[in-house]
């Protein structure tokens, strides 16, 4: 029931090692992938956190049910 999680999941890693691979700076060094990693989860969290709240965390997991 839930198998299409795992799918969307391993596209969404494809498409961000994809992305890496074609950035010069980004290509040969984790620590450039760190540091990007860093910038958008930190300068760019209105991508992640709801815009409802102030809350700067990138996730609020809820409990599964």
């Amino acid at each position: 029931m839930d198998s299409w999680h795992n799918i969307i999941g391993s596209a969404g890693i494809a498409i961000l090692l994809a992305f890496c691979d074609m950035q010069e700076d980004l290509r040969d060094s984790d620590e450039e992938r760190i540091e990007f990693a860093k910038y958008y989860l930190e300068d760019l969290c209105f991508l992640y956190v709801n815009t409802d709240h102030d809350d700067k965390k990138v996730c609020n997991p809820s409990p599964l049910l």
